[in-house]
């Protein structure tokens, strides 16, 4: 299940979430966007209680997170970003940044 995370819902499902959130802030527009949008829906379904898989569709959280590129995603872990990946780097490079999560090593089988 992938979220679409607004101004209004961003404290609830990532300032507040219990588990990692992969936050994706993509182009309709652009085809290495639309990539990525199915690659971490595919992950979504891989990955459910394990990590949160989220859409951004806020010009507010853009500039929050000084978001210059699409597709940009950020790992986020209690509310702190650790890591930014700009571009689509694909589905094993995705999941290889997951596992070096610390928190989340614990937690994921692949």
């Amino acid at each position: 299940m992938c979220y679409k995370i607004t101004r209004k819902n961003f404290r609830k499902e990532i300032k507040c979430s219990k588990i990692p959130v992969l936050l994706c802030f993509w182009a309709s527009f652009g085809i290495t966007s639309v990539l990525m949008q199915h690659t971490l829906e595919e992950l979504s379904a891989e990955l459910h209680g394990k990590v949160k898989i989220a859409f951004a569709a806020s010009e507010y959280l853009s500039k929050k997170y000084d978001i210059i590129f699409s597709p940009t995603v950020l790992l986020i872990e209690n509310n702190t970003v650790t890591d930014r990946i700009v571009g689509n780097p694909g589905r094993e490079k995705l999941k290889q940044i997951i596992m070096q999560n610390a928190e989340c090593r614990n937690n994921l089988s692949f």
